[in-house]
């Protein structure tokens, strides 16, 4: 048997099992998530991993920024909003599958490493107030919301973050006083414990309805479809309880 036929019959072997694996290469999305849900979309991925087999890679950020490269062709799956407008506009520009659905609404809250004996003093007596920057973030434009609607709106002593996940490094550092986040990031097991936080009125700013779509024109529809339908699995709806989320639905 000569070197060449040797050759070909070991190719001839393997290749049923090249074929096997590449047939059964798992399923990729890519979500892309507002920074207040990072903490709670990781819990609820590994989930959806460990059941489905499907690998899910996660990008976050603010979410105006994630609808602007939505609009730029960034190759994301499916966009979980912490607010209705963004996915709403990606909408009626066609760039999604279907309407955005609500899948939570949002706590806000103030943030400090010092004891917060009240919300005015703290506010009045802060030098330095962290919140996400209003023009792309919701979590900092319902802070603006309640600072307004409670006559404490000192624009020079705020510094605007880029997203919530910045809002925490900055309070966490105490390079600030006092910072606007979202209740899912000081329940999360990251920072937990950390600080001290009261919850704000929510009739006290615009309601925080955060809102799931997946985007159109990529050839994943199935696994799409799938995660999106996971949300309102009730393992799902516990774990965004857990992390202070008012769930929109119930099975």
């Amino acid at each position: 048997m000569n070197i060449r036929f040797k050759i070909k019959l070991i190719f001839f072997i393997l290749l049923p099992l090249f074929t096997q694996c590449t047939s059964n290469k798992k399923p990729n999305l890519t979500i892309a998530a507002a920074s207040n849900f990072k903490f709670t979309i990781e819990e609820i991925i590994d989930l959806f991993e460990q059941e489905t087999g499907i690998q899910v890679d996660l990008i976050t950020g603010n979410s105006g920024k994630i609808t602007s490269q939505i609009e730029n062709k960034a190759p994301y799956d499916i966009f979980f909003s912490a607010n209705t407008k963004y996915p709403d506009y990606l909408y009626q520009k066609g760039y999604t599958t279907a309407a955005p659905e609500i899948y939570a609404k949002g706590v806000l809250v103030i943030w400090s490493m010092q004891k917060i004996h009240s919300i005015d003093s703290i506010i009045e007596n802060s030098d330095k107030i962290a919140l996400a920057n209003p023009k792309n973030a919701p979590y900092g434009q319902a802070a603006i919301d309640f600072l307004q609607h409670e006559s404490l709106c000192k624009r020079s002593k705020f510094i605007f973050a880029e997203s919530i996940l910045q809002v925490n490094q900055y309070v966490l550092n105490q390079a600030v006083k006092l910072g606007f986040t979202s209740k899912s990031a000081v329940l999360s097991d990251k920072l937990k414990g950390k600080g001290y936080w009261i919850e704000i009125d929510s009739s006290k700013h615009q309601a925080i309805e955060q809102a799931m779509v997946g985007i159109a024109n990529r050839k994943n529809k199935k696994e799409i479809n799938t995660f999106l339908a996971f949300m309102k699995r009730p393992e799902v709806l516990q774990i965004l309880q857990k992390y202070g989320y008012i769930i929109a639905y119930s099975d």
